[in-house]
């Protein structure tokens, strides 16, 4: 039971069974992810800056976003980047590209959180300072009545309504 093992047998037990093969497709996915997003005119760079790979799995690429606009833009872009990446890398047959947001648990607590029920009521006693109240709890929309209009904004949505109504319909 007092085996000795040089630190080779060791890492060679340790990595022995790692698909090299798997290995060279990640590097290879991760270079051309980098190239098809950075080649998108605009917000390429930025999107690379803001996201990163997470998985593939049944064809899927799962990338990861750290907002919601960011998730956006990659959709509007996943036909070009699907394209793209199967004809870089077509032995991974990549057909689809999935999403998620980075959650504060996956950034090491960063980003979004959970508010204690203080900052809740806090941030609703800064919103109704007149009434003293923790704001407004129940389900009946409020009776407040709404914020004067500028004449000249009233103006445009009376011109906007009179447009849409009198345009007539092409048969």
């Amino acid at each position: 039971m007092n085996e000795k093992y040089s630190a080779s047998q060791i890492i060679q037990r340790v990595f022995g069974t790692v698909h090299h093969e798997g290995v060279q497709h990640a590097a290879n996915l991760e270079n051309h992810w980098k190239a098809v997003v950075c080649s998108i005119q605009g917000n390429g760079l930025n999107m690379f800056d803001h996201s990163r790979i997470i998985d593939l799995k049944n064809h899927v690429l799962l990338v990861e976003t750290d907002h919601p606009g960011w998730t956006q833009l990659f959709q509007f872009h996943r036909k070009f980047i699907v394209h793209q990446l199967s004809r870089l890398v077509p032995e991974l047959e990549i057909r689809t590209l999935s999403f998620r947001l980075i959650s504060a648990k996956n950034e090491g607590g960063q980003g979004l959180r959970d508010i204690t029920r203080e900052e809740a009521e806090r941030a609703a006693d800064r919103r109704c300072p007149e009434t003293g109240e923790s704001g407004n709890t129940s389900t009946e929309p409020s009776r407040e009545p709404a914020p004067e209009i500028p004449e000249e904004l009233r103006a445009l949505f009376r011109d906007l309504e009179k447009s849409l109504l009198t345009k007539k319909r092409k048969s």
